[in-house]
């Protein structure tokens, strides 16, 4: 009883040392596809990734080239799931998944659906490059407002200043011709009133000539005729006629 009690413990040892040792054994290559086929139809593209890595390692090339194929997928799956956690990262796994689709290509330039996909990756990285590079205008838009809180506050104020210089300018400048008016009208009459001192100087002027002129014929007449009576008496006297 005892010795088969210990054929049987020893018999269990063995069996599970082999479980144990068949268990740190990597899956072979087609079992590791088949089983990232499973984690890829529950959308665990992460496990998915990671098998489909592990079936490439094979000689088989049709294999190997369905692996990569899925491998590409895989990554383009981590990489739609990222994109709004974190862009950058997820450009990134779009790169990787265009790299996988590039080598399904190469091994069957004839697969179209690897093709298609290669395509749509490229066009994913490209409209994920344009996300981040708006994103990085926004961020930067954002960081300038927060800067410059009052620019464009200073900018209204220095147009309503400008509005209202230009406002005053006009004012003045329709002002302008009724000051010149009102200027030329007192310019005249100015003129009308400065005018009539010289007229009226003139006159009196002309009365002071004509007195002097009054004068100077009394005053010659009367030297005249002091003359006539010189004379008359000088002929009296001489004797002379025809002075």
């Amino acid at each position: 009883m005892m010795k088969q009690t210990l054929a049987l413990l020893m018999c269990y040892i063995l069996c599970s040392g082999l479980n144990l040792y068949a268990a740190e054994q990597p899956l072979a290559a087609d079992q590791a596809y088949n089983q990232g086929v499973d984690f890829y139809k529950k959308s665990d593209y992460n496990k998915a990734g990671e098998s489909f890595l592990q079936s490439m390692n094979t000689q088989d090339k049709r294999l190997e080239q369905w692996s990569a194929y899925n491998l590409g997928s895989a990554f383009f799956g981590q990489a739609q799931n990222a994109e709004q956690k974190d862009p950058a990262a997820a450009n990134q796994i779009y790169q990787k998944a265009l790299d996988f689709f590039k080598r399904a290509i190469q091994l069957e330039p004839r697969d179209k659906d690897a093709k298609y996909n290669y395509e749509l990756t490229t066009k994913k990285i490209i409209e994920q490059e344009q996300k981040d590079k708006q994103n990085q205008q926004d961020k930067q838009k954002k960081q300038d407002q927060q800067n410059k809180p009052d620019q464009e506050n200073q900018q209204d104020q220095q147009n309503q200043q400008q509005k209202q210089e230009q406002k005053q300018e006009q004012k003045d400048q329709q002002q302008q011709p009724d000051k010149q008016d009102g200027a030329a009208a007192k310019n005249e009459q100015n003129k009308s009133e400065s005018g009539s001192k010289p007229n009226e100087q003139r006159r009196q002027m002309t009365q002071q000539e004509a007195k002097m002129l009054l004068d100077n014929f009394q005053q010659s007449e009367d030297k005249k005729k002091e003359m006539d009576l010189y004379k008359a008496q000088q002929q009296e006297i001489l004797g002379i006629k025809g002075w």
